[in-house]
């Protein structure tokens, strides 16, 4: 059996954990949704209220897939709204009733949905949040 130089194998393992690193999607809670759009290509695309970040500039609109862990919210956003079998045009958007974001922004944070957020490089640049334990 060959041994490997030790210089080079910790060459490997450093590249290892730097794509370990670059493997780990950062985790943001959605406080709720302000509304939804189609966009260009016919997607949805939806307003996210971020919690921990009041001011409207940090609000981002994100496609489905970004908010797929938040089937539950997801599932109450489109009861409030309604659905139907139309097809909408690229710009439409729709918003809950105050209500409803009432509902949502009042929940304590152990209740909130998380969000594994893949960014694609808009809107603000966010630190990690801390992950509520219950």
């Amino acid at each position: 059996m060959v041994s490997r130089p030790k210089k080079k194998a910790r060459v490997e393992v450093e590249e290892e954990e730097e794509e370990e690193e670059e493997d780990e999607e950062e985790e943001y809670q959605v406080e709720y949704l302000k509304g939804a759009k189609v966009d260009d290509d016919g997607e949805w695309r939806y307003l996210v209220k971020w919690h921990g970040y009041d001011e409207p500039k940090h609000d981002t609109w994100e496609p489905e897939e970004h908010i797929a862990n938040c089937q539950r919210l997801l599932a109450s956003f489109w009861q409030e709204i309604g659905t139907d079998d139309k097809d909408y045009d690229p710009g439409y958007q729709c918003a809950p009733s105050e209500a409803w974001i009432s509902l949502y922004f009042l929940r304590s944070p152990s209740e909130m949905d998380l969000m594994v957020s893949h960014r694609e490089g808009k809107g603000p640049v966010r630190s990690r949040q801390p992950r509520y334990e219950e």
